[in-house]
């Protein structure tokens, strides 16, 4: 099989953003092995790439990728909640079948994103539920 998802999601993130050239940090939950970075690096220029995932062997793989400055093993809720730090873009493919309850989830990305007072716009927060 050929796993699609990352690419086209950064293919139709930059489609919708064709004025956007990169960002300075972005935060991909549920990073796996780095596909999503990988990806969006054909595409937008990013500074700081901090990934976050529960498994510490899918974190190991990324890892010996270097696509990462920072890796994160936990849960997205309890990892978002814990950071003091502000990301400019949140990135996640395929994280929220395995989310019981997602609307916690989906209140974190304001704290993430500098404090917003609601969701951010498409163009910083994207999603990919299968």
């Amino acid at each position: 099989q050929n796993y699609r998802s990352p690419h086209e999601l950064a293919t139709n993130l930059a489609e919708l953003q064709p004025n956007e050239s990169g960002f300075s940090t972005v935060l991909d939950l549920g990073c796996v092995t780095g596909l999503m970075v990988a990806a969006l690096a054909s595409h937008f220029e990013v500074a700081r790439h901090v990934g976050a995932d529960l498994s510490k062997n899918m974190l190991d793989a990324a890892g010996r990728k270097n696509l990462y400055q920072e890796l994160i093993q936990g849960d997205l809720v309890s990892m978002m909640s814990a950071r003091s730090d502000a990301f400019d873009f949140i990135v996640s493919t395929d994280v929220f079948i395995y989310v019981g309850e997602i609307s916690e989830c989906l209140h974190k990305p304001r704290v993430c994103c500098g404090g917003m007072g609601s969701l951010p716009s498409p163009s910083r927060l994207a999603l990919r539920m299968m």
